[in-house]
């Protein structure tokens, strides 16, 4: 169990990555372990070949406390109405400087 101070850092440091990002993508981790979890992030961290700058994160936060972050950051999402796990990919740059095609190929394996 979190305690309010907890909570309320991951939602300040949730708001700092959102105004540090040009897009991110949320995404259903429920039926990945925790491996796979380990493996995507470790792909999503890596420097593309030819690109400069900070890579994509993925960050597993409570879908309450992404609904405070995101209200806070003004986006219109509310992550509750999904059922499964959510888990956020935070891009730096735009979606198509890397982050899309290793998250295409992780999905296909």
């Amino acid at each position: 169990m979190l305690t309010k101070q907890q909570k309320k850092e991951i939602v300040e440091m949730g708001v700092q990555e959102f105004a540090q990002s040009k897009s991110f993508i949320l995404v259903d981790f429920d039926r990945l372990s925790t491996a796979d979890l380990r493996k995507l992030r470790i792909i999503l961290h890596t420097p593309t070949a030819g690109r400069q700058g900070a890579q994509a994160k993925l960050k597993i936060i409570k879908k309450r406390l992404l609904k405070l972050i995101l209200e806070r950051s003004k986006v219109e999402i509310d992550p509750t109405q999904f059922e499964a796990q959510v888990g956020t990919i935070f891009i730096p740059g735009a979606l198509y400087d890397g982050a899309a095609s290793k998250i295409y190929g992780f999905i296909k394996g």
